[in-house]
């Protein structure tokens, strides 16, 4: 009778590891095996650690120019396909918007110069361009809040033409401010729709004839730098500056035989200090850590797969936001992977200067990230107990 009893315990503790490794909840309403749904929060984070770090920009599918948000960004881009043997008459430099944010008053004054060193759009930043320009205006332009459709920089057609004959040293052009209080966001030659180009009015040499032609850059990255530093105490995720969150709950709580029906992390968007577009939704991730780490930067993760394949979204008017963790939470209560913690980050951090701030348990405890599991344990291990 014994051995009967454990044999059925064994068989129905099987089928609750295999349905769990599946990710396939069990049938609960039909199953004589499964106890009643159990609920519980889990409070008061072990680890709660934000940092951040400005990253390259230059896979961006848009241009940045302006200033909002503590942030100030210019943007880089040249041309290296231009006509042979040729007199530029005129060059126009088109960009097309794409949307403007933070306070969109009055205007951005925008001016073009001379890059005076090369760069790699994989590579730059702000601290690595090192303002290597020349700081004659070349060309400039007036940039309204409202979403016109192009921007155009009449630039110099004796510095174009002096790129072509190589007499100047090709290292395309820096777009900067020189005064505005909002950022413009321009298409970028990653967009797969409404790139920049160069029009170029020209003539081969010993022709008479003119000719119109326009290119695509070469390459082109926005480049940002802080004007003030983040307000301490909110936990932050962003783009461009890459800010990630580290998380760690104990777990201990939930039954060690539980089979997890749902899970959830719970954060409460603190919106004073969140920077996002009305209409563009930050996209992010939740990854597990591989080992015990209180670094979000280095924290070592399992990188090929985001917690559940699926990401958390933010738009401007979120307040709350539940994140289905339940797969890891799940893995953890098992034992298939050890509990060292979750880092929240952008999915494409390269690509904006949005960011969502989080309450920390540091700011406000009853705000602070917590996680809600919904689970079941056996009947029969509840009988065994």
């Amino acid at each position: 009778m014994i051995k009967r009893e454990l044999t059925i315990l064994v068989l129905s503790l099987l089928v609750l590891f295999v349905a769990c490794i599946q990710q396939t909840p069990l049938d609960i309403e039909n199953s004589n095996k499964v106890g009643k749904i159990d609920s519980l929060i889990v409070r008061h984070a072990e680890l709660e650690n934000t940092a951040g770090r400005p990253l390259n920009t230059g896979d961006s599918p848009l241009l940045l120019l302006g200033q909002a948000d503590n942030k100030r960004a210019s943007f880089l881009v040249k041309f290296d396909k231009l006509p042979d043997s040729s007199v530029v008459e005129s060059a126009e430099f088109h960009l097309i918007t794409f949307s403007s944010l933070g306070d969109t008053v009055g205007e951005i004054r925008a001016t073009a110069h001379r890059v005076l060193q090369d760069w790699q759009e994989s590579e730059v930043t702000f601290e690595t361009f090192a303002n290597q320009f020349d700081p004659r205006v070349i060309a400039e332009a007036t940039i309204v809040p409202a979403d016109t459709d192009t921007v155009v920089f009449n630039l110099d057609p004796q510095l174009v033409t002096s790129w072509i004959d190589s007499t100047v040293e090709n290292y395309g052009i820096y777009i900067k401010i020189e005064q505005g209080a909002f950022l413009k966001q321009f298409y970028s030659v990653n967009s797969i729709q409404n790139q920049p180009f160069l029009r170029v009015s020209y003539r081969k040499i010993g022709n008479d004839t003119t000719l119109l032609a326009e290119f695509s850059p070469s390459a082109d990255a926005f480049i940002f730098e802080e004007t003030a530093p983040l307000p301490e105490g909110p936990l932050y995720v962003s783009d461009g500056d890459d800010y990630r969150t580290l998380l760690k709950f104990d777990l201990s709580s939930i039954p060690k035989f539980a089979t997890i029906n749902r899970a959830q992390l719970y954060l409460t968007i603190d919106s004073a200090r969140t920077f996002l577009s009305e209409s563009d939704g930050h996209v992010f991730d939740i990854y597990r850590l591989t080992e015990a780490s209180t670094d979000p930067i280095n924290a070592p993760l399992d990188s090929a797969n985001a917690v559940n394949s699926t990401g958390g979204v933010a738009l401007s008017s979120t307040r709350t936001l539940g994140l289905d963790i339940t797969e890891q939470v799940q893995n953890w209560t098992f034992g298939l992977h050890d509990n060292f913690g979750m880092l929240l980050t952008s999915r494409r951090p390269e690509r904006e200067l949005y960011r969502v701030a989080f309450y920390s348990t540091k700011m406000d405890s009853t705000k602070a990230p917590y996680i809600k599991v919904y689970y079941t344990v056996p009947a029969d291990v509840h009988s065994g107990e």
